[in-house]
């Protein structure tokens, strides 16, 4: 089993503002999939539109899927109609149905707006649109219940629910220090955000998923680093008697990193926003921010 990583829903020029992204969960794959830029199709019925299929988190456009193919959110921008209902859900739950209102273009990224009903009970109503340099502040919540992710798909999102895992088990520590040591990171001093035990391909069999980062970071948001800290979100999976790890998505300084001018040496915090199945096939993505 492997991590395979979907693309970016901001911009990396936005560093250090907002990131979002999805990972995705594979069996088979080992590489990275690519945003792919894909015709949209034309919709005239509000609902489940086929072959498109966009995610939001608190309003945020991360992408999705469409025509089978995982997309960046700026492809997924230019293929949304107006017209998309969307399933609605917290952490644990599926809340409510929604429908889109209106989209926001702000440097964020790309915030659209779900109402309780079909904007102006019209399925062929042109989506609304704007342009800002902030996020909306109520993106997420003009429906009468609220959300954490949203999804225009049939299925059921969340199909196994996470629960907290200790932070304090001998394994984690271990999986934490070896893929700090591996990025370079030579004496970690361990320091563990959360931890999150969930079956993420449905095997029967519970991956872990722990962010992790140093706590010069957690003390002050855009804090300059130095050498040694980083910030995190670890895959660990158990493979018969042993636990494997992989970086999911991270940031980690050295003396040579540092001594790049290029590199950005503000900190940013990557955690785990949520577990959903953002595509329909049953496995679980992984949603990580990264601020």
């Amino acid at each position: 089993m492997s991590v395979k990583s979907l693309p970016l829903a901001v911009s990396l020029l936005f560093l250090p503002l907002l990131l979002g992204c999805i990972h995705k969960q594979s069996p088979t794959n080992n590489h990275s999939a690519q945003p792919t830029t894909v015709a949209a199709e034309k919709v005239t019925t509000v609902g489940f539109p086929s072959g498109m299929h966009p995610v939001l988190h608190n309003g945020m456009l991360m992408g999705g899927l469409l025509n089978g193919k995982i997309v960046d959110n700026t492809t997924m921008r230019k293929a949304l109609t107006g017209t998309e209902e969307y399933r609605c859900y917290t952490q644990t739950a599926l809340v409510g149905r929604g429908y889109a209102q209106s989209v926001e273009d702000t440097d964020f990224g790309y915030y659209v707006t779900v109402g309780d009903k079909p904007k102006d009970n019209s399925p062929k109503s042109p989506l609304a649109t704007a342009t800002g340099d902030t996020p909306p502040q109520d993106a997420s919540h003009a429906t009468s219940f609220k959300w954490d992710i949203a999804v225009c798909g049939e299925w059921n999102a969340i199909p196994r629910i996470p629960s907290k895992g200790n932070s304090r088990l001998p394994e984690i520590q271990q999986a934490v220090r070896r893929e700090l040591a591996r990025h370079g990171i030579t004496k970690p001093q361990v320091n563990i955000r959360s931890v999150w035990e969930i079956d993420l391909d449905g095997d029967g069999t519970q991956e872990m998923v722990v962010d992790a980062l140093t706590k010069n970071f957690a003390d002050e948001l855009f804090k300059r680093a130095t050498p040694g800290d980083y910030a995190c979100v670890i895959l660990m999976q158990k493979q018969r008697q042993d636990w494997t790890s992989a970086v999911i998505d991270g940031e980690f300084f050295t003396k040579a990193s540092l001594s790049d001018k290029s590199q950005n040496d503000s900190s940013i915090i990557y955690s785990t926003q949520g577990f959903y199945d953002a595509d329909g096939d049953g496995a679980i993505e992984i949603l990580v921010q990264a601020m």
